[in-house]
This record gives C-alpha cells, sequence and structure tokens, in this order.
C-alpha cells in the first residue's frame, strides 16, 4: 500500500514539474514571437485609443466547401457575405469535409 502511494505521489510531482517546465517554454516563445513593443507619446491623462492593422501571425478556420459550389444551398448572397465576413476576420483557411 505505501508502495501504490509513494509512487502515485511521485509521479503526480513529477507531471506538475514537467508541465511547469514546459509552461516555461511557452512563455518564452510566446514573449518572443508573439509579442512586439509599442512606444505611444501624449500629455498625461489623454485619451488614447489603439487599433491593430495587421499582423504576421496566421490565423485561420475551416471554410465550408458549399462557398465555391455553384449547387450549394447557400444563395449567392448568402456565400458573398460569408466570404466577406471571412476575411475580414482571417487571413488563412482549410476546406472542411470537401477533400475527405
Amino acid at each position: 500500500m505505501f508502495q501504490k502511494i509513494f509512487f502515485t505521489l511521485f509521479a503526480t510531482f513529477f507531471f506538475v514539474c514537467a508541465f511547469a517546465q514546459v509552461n516555461t517554454e511557452f512563455d518564452k516563445s510566446i514573449q518572443k514571437n508573439r509579442k512586439g513593443e509599442i512606444i505611444i507619446t501624449g500629455e498625461p491623462g489623454e485619451i488614447v485609443k489603439v487599433i491593430q492593422q495587421k499582423h504576421e501571425f496566421w490565423f485561420g478556420s475551416a471554410i465550408s466547401s458549399g462557398v465555391f459550389q455553384e449547387n450549394s444551398r447557400m444563395s449567392e448572397t448568402d456565400k458573398n457575405i460569408y466570404k466577406e465576413k471571412f476575411q475580414e476576420n482571417f487571413n488563412s483557411a482549410v476546406t472542411e469535409n470537401s477533400v475527405k
């Protein structure tokens, strides 16, 4: 019984330490690759509004194959809205189930 408890505690401790190490590596990677500096000049108390114009990170989603099919259940208006909204929010895409 003691051996089971000891092993369970040791295994738990090992995985917690390993997870903490992985998180530390993730944090370093985020600091290096996904963050940058911005310098804002202004008067104290001045209201500042910052809007990101673009980014280098590929942000995507699965796109419905119905958008590209002539005989899909989507109307042309819906297809156009879908494409417009997709391009507003994403810069990368993969197809859903059309090639499975």
